[in-house]
C-alpha cells in the first residue's frame, strides 16, 4: 500500500488469501518435497500472482504498479527464505 495504488481493503485480501496460500503450498507441500531455495521463490511468485489478480480484479491500473508487485513478490520470497531456515532449526517446531 505504501509503494503502489493498493487499498486497505486489496491489502487485507492479499494478506490474508496469501498467508493460507503460501502456508499450505510453500510450506506444506513445496518445502517438504524441495529445498527452502525453491519454497520461497514459489513463495514470492504466488504473492505477487495474487497481488496482480486482486488489483486486476478491482479495476486498478496495474501497469503503474507492476514495480510495486514485483517488490512485494522479491521481499516475500527474502523474507521466506529465513523464515523456512528458522523453521527448520527451531525446535518448538515440528520438522
Amino acid at each position: 500500500m505504501l509503494i503502489g495504488s493498493a487499498t486497505w481493503s486489496q491489502v487485507l485480501i492479499i494478506g490474508v488469501v496469501g498467508t493460507a496460500l503460501n502456508y499450505l503450498l510453500g510450506d506444506l507441500v513445496i518445502l517438504r518435497a524441495s529445498s527452502n531455495t525453491v519454497a520461497s521463490i514459489i513463495d514470492g511468485l504466488v504473492a505477487a500472482i495474487l497481488a496482480y489478480a486482486v488489483m486486476e480484479g478491482w479495476g486498478a491500473v496495474v501497469t503503474r504498479d507492476f514495480w510495486a508487485i514485483l517488490l512485494f513478490g522479491v521481499l516475500v520470497a527474502g523474507f521466506e527464505f529465513y523464515f523456512h531456515n528458522y523453521l527448520e532449526k527451531s525446535e518448538e517446531v515440528e520438522p
